[in-house]
């Protein structure tokens, strides 16, 4: 039986913001199932842009969850403490085209710590992005230092995934 709470929350549309922690598990898209190679994970959204095809920015969870851990039927027995889940280091780019339309649903919120804010300082192109802020112009002889933003559309987002090693 599904307490009242869970119900609200499935009813409700949450807000994709920061902090968002949300379930990735195969979908579809068009014609085609993008899968995962393992288990279901969790992910968090670190940055969410300000632009029209909202841009954000997301850490996967260390671990993997079973399949059946968040049929919605059994969400309030079984879902793992949000508060209690790690995330890796591996920011992926993408849009939030898969959260929108609930086919990643967002299932609480855990706060987004420094370090993790510090993930999103990458270069798009020559500049120096930190979150949506541009910090300018890096010289040449210094890009090595910072990652390229590198934008996932959605097959590529599960092909990243599929190459982090899980933690059962």
């Amino acid at each position: 039986m599904m307490n009242n709470n869970v119900k609200q929350k499935m009813m409700t549309k949450p807000k994709l913001a920061a902090g968002a922690v949300f379930v990735i598990a195969d979908v579809e898209c068009h014609d085609t199932v993008l899968a995962l190679k393992y288990w279901q994970r969790l992910s968090k959204v670190v940055f969410v842009g300000k632009g029209e095809g909202t841009l954000f920015g997301f850490i996967v969870s260390e671990r993997v969850f079973d399949e059946t851990l968040f049929d919605k039927p059994a969400l309030d027995d079984m879902a793992p403490d949000v508060a209690q889940v790690t995330f890796g280091n591996t920011m992926i780019y993408t849009f939030a085209r898969f959260l929108k339309r609930g086919a990643w649903p967002i299932i609480g919120y855990q706060p987004v710590t420094d370090a993790e804010q510090q993930l999103t300082l990458h270069l798009v192109g020559s500049s120096l992005h930190f979150l949506d802020q541009n910090l300018g112009v890096v010289a040449a002889k210094d890009r090595k230092k910072y990652p390229n933003q590198a934008l996932s559309f959605f097959g590529a987002v599960y092909y990243h995934i599929n190459l982090l090693p899980p933690l059962t």
